[in-house]
Parts: structure tokens; sequence; C-alpha cells
């Protein structure tokens, strides 16, 4: 549930959550008599958590900071499921905001897929060693398909930027 005030003077309302997933309650009233009364469910989480986040770094021998985690966000099932992976000279680090930015603009747009982000391997030396990262992509892409894309429920509707076309290839 919600704590929640509302002071007339100011015209602020405050909500606080108590926990992860709440609903939110909206008393109408006239001095202390209860007129109406609604629970608007809603469920907040981090937007890591509202995505499958899949790390095939290993793959290319490195270590992984961040495991590969699968998330639905919607109970209802959705029948696609939208698989991205980004393109040369991205960190680890950088992979997680490519996945929390277009998450975030496929999911207000009006998106209803299940949203996998795909983190490989793409920054193997500096800027200047793109066919060290390009060789790469094949060895990530094998392994994909062997490991993991069968394991994706639904339609698949695949999304790359730049050097990740060369793995969805």
């Amino acid at each position: 549930s919600f704590l929640t005030s509302f002071s007339e003077d100011s015209g602020l309302m405050v909500c606080e959550a108590k926990s992860e997933y709440a609903s939110l309650q909206i008393d109408i009233r006239d001095g202390d008599t209860l007129l109406y009364r609604y629970y608007a469910p809603m469920t907040i989480l981090p937007v890591k958590q509202m995505y499958s986040w899949y790390n095939f770094r290993n793959y290319s021998g490195q270590g992984r900071k961040r495991v590969s985690e699968h998330h639905v966000l919607l109970e209802e099932h959705n029948t696609k499921s939208l698989i991205f992976l980004h393109g040369a000279n991205v960190s680890e680090d950088e992979a997680e905001v490519w996945g929390d930015v277009l998450f975030k603009r496929l999911w207000l747009s009006g998106m209803h897929a299940d949203f996998y982000n795909v983190d490989w391997r793409s920054d193997i030396g500096t800027d200047l060693n793109y066919h060290q990262n390009a060789s790469n992509a094949f060895v990530v892409a094998s392994q994909i398909v062997s490991t993991q894309a069968n394991n994706i429920p639904g339609e698949k509707v695949i999304m790359a930027h730049s050097l990740g076309n060369l793995v969805v290839s």
C-alpha cells in the first residue's frame, strides 16, 4: 500500500510506496466522511527488472559482471519477443544503458512484447580493432543459436545496431 497525504493549502499530494507491489488508494472525502474509494493497482520496479538480459561475454573469454536474467513484465503472455543486440565498441556497462533506454522508449511507444537485451563482447581492444570484434560476432552468433535462441518464446522480432547486425546475420 501507499502512504498518501494531501494538503488543500498547497495542492500537493505525496505518495510513498511501502513495497514494490502496491496499489494506490484514492479516497475522496468531505471532511471526515468518505465519499468514494478507488484502488489503482501498480507495480513499481527498477527498469532492469522489466526486461530480460542475456550476457554472452563469456563466449569470448571475458568474465561477466551481470549474469543473464529472465523477466516477464506483464502477467498476460505476450505472443512476441523483441530481441536487441548492440553494436561495436560497447562495454558491459554501456550495454545496460542501451537496454534501459531502448526498453523505456519502446514501452512508452506502446510495445507489447517481451524484451530481451543481448550483451556480447564487441569492445575487444581499442576502437581500431574492429576486425577482432567482427570476428567475435561470428563466434557469439554460433553460441547464441545453439544455446539460447530456441528458449525465447513466441514470434521473434530482432533488432540490432551496427555490428550487432553481423551477429544476427
